[in-house]
């Protein structure tokens, strides 16, 4: 279960919306963001997609793929 890793790095970015989509009550913003599998994070700089990963990550590798991908921004 990725919930508690997604909770325990949320809480290290202060600058940083972290946010989980209810996929089953939400269809139409699961199509518009095209998620094919849970999980799924999508970075997002404003409306712009910047990276995306699916499956589940620990706190250490969800923190460095955010790390990583912030960076591009």
């Amino acid at each position: 279960m990725m919930a508690p890793h997604f909770a325990q790095v949320a809480e290290q970015y202060h600058h940083v919306l972290f946010a989980k989509i209810d996929t089953e009550q939400n269809p139409k913003l699961t199509q518009a963001f095209n998620i094919r599998s849970l999980p799924t994070v999508v970075l997002m700089n404003k409306t712009t997609e910047i990276a995306r990963v699916s499956g589940a990550l620990r706190a250490p590798q969800l923190k460095q793929w955010v790390d990583e991908n912030l960076l591009k921004i």
